[in-house]
C-alpha cells in the first residue's frame, strides 16, 4: 500500500505482535503449571501407569514447537513474507490441540492448569485471525494466501506447467489458477493427515 507522497506503508500487525509475545509468556507458565503439578498430583491421584510421563513430555515439548511457530509468525509480520506466515498458520494445529488437551481432555485437570490452558487456546484463535488477517495484507488476492497456505510450492508448480509459446496475459492467469486448484487437494488431505494424527495423539495419550 503506497501513500500520497509515494512511499510503501507498512503492513505488518502491531496486534499480533503483542499477541504473539504475550503467547510466549503463556505457553512458558502453561508448560511450567503442568510439569510442576505432574511432579506431585500422581502420589494423590490415580493416574493409570505411565499416564502422568506422557503428559510431561507433552507438556515439555509444547514450548519447543511453539518457539518455532512464535518465530515463524513474528518474523513473518514483520518482514511482511507471506511464506513464513503460512508456515506460522500450519503450526497452529499444534497449539490448539494441545491447549485444548489440557483445558478439556487430562485425566485430572486443576482449575489453574484448565484456566491457562483455556487462555492459551484464546490467544491461539486470535493470532491465527491476527496471522490470516496479515498475510491477507502481504497479498494481492485472496486465493494467493490460500494458495501460499496450501501450496508453498506454487512458483516453482507453476513455472513448469506452463508452456513455452507466449500466451495472452489472461490465458496465462487462468492455466496459473488451473494449476492451484490441481495442487490444493493434496495440500489439503496433507494438512488433514497431520491434523487428524495430532488429534489421535491428543486423544489417546
Amino acid at each position: 500500500m503506497r501513500g500520497v507522497d509515494g512511499s510503501v506503508a507498512p503492513r505488518s500487525s502491531l496486534p499480533l505482535q503483542l499477541l504473539l509475545w504475550l503467547d510466549g509468556h503463556v505457553t512458558l507458565l502453561l508448560s511450567g503449571i503442568v510439569m510442576a503439578l505432574l511432579v506431585v498430583k500422581p502420589f494423590f491421584l490415580p493416574y493409570p501407569r505411565g499416564r502422568p510421563e506422557a503428559e510431561f513430555i507433552l507438556a515439555a515439548c509444547h514450548p519447543a514447537v511453539q518457539s518455532v511457530r512464535i518465530w515463524l509468525g513474528t518474523a513473518g509480520n514483520k518482514q511482511e513474507r507471506p511464506s513464513l506466515l503460512a508456515g506460522f498458520l500450519w503450526l497452529t494445529a499444534w497449539p490448539a490441540l494441545v491447549t485444548c488437551f489440557f483445558w478439556r481432555l487430562q485425566l485430572f485437570g486443576l482449575r489453574l492448569e484448565c484456566g491457562a490452558a483455556l487462555l492459551a487456546l484464546v490467544l491461539t484463535g486470535l493470532e491465527t485471525v491476527g496471522g490470516i488477517a496479515a498475510a491477507l495484507s502481504c497479498c494481492d488476492r485472496v486465493s494467493d494466501l490460500v494458495h501460499v497456505v496450501a501450496a508453498p510450492g506454487r512458483g516453482r508448480a507453476v513455472r513448469v506447467c506452463e508452456p513455452a509459446v507466449d500466451l495472452p496475459v489472461r490465458r496465462r492467469r487462468v492455466l496459473a489458477c488451473a494449476v492451484r486448484v490441481a495442487v490444493l487437494p493434496g495440500r489439503v488431505a496433507a494438512s488433514c493427515a497431520v491434523v487428524g494424527s495430532l488429534a489421535l495423539f491428543a486423544v489417546f495419550l
